[in-house]
This record gives structure tokens, C-alpha cells and sequence, in this order.
């Protein structure tokens, strides 16, 4: 099974600026595999 998602995003700009600034982003994903066989997958939250 495959997940897709989309980000939109936005950048202030200073005044007169007409160019993105080039500056990068991370993200720190987390994953879960789970199994039928061992009771019902349920999404939501870690540590919640």
C-alpha cells in the first residue's frame, strides 16, 4: 500500500523581492507497520 500526500506552502518575501529565497526544508517523518493479525490497525497519533 502506498500513502501520497501534498504540502502547499508559502514565503514571505521582503518588500521589492520577486524571488523565492532557496532555502530548505526538512521533515522528520515516523512510520508504522501493523498487522491485522494482531488486532485492528487504527490511525492517529504516536504517543497519543
Amino acid at each position: 500500500q502506498t500513502r501520497r500526500f501534498t504540502i502547499s506552502t508559502f514565503q514571505f518575501l521582503p518588500d521589492g523581492e520577486l524571488k523565492d529565497m532557496d532555502e530548505e526544508i526538512y521533515f522528520m517523518c515516523s512510520t508504522e507497520i501493523c498487522s491485522p493479525h494482531d488486532g485492528p490497525c487504527v490511525e492517529g497519533c504516536f504517543g497519543h
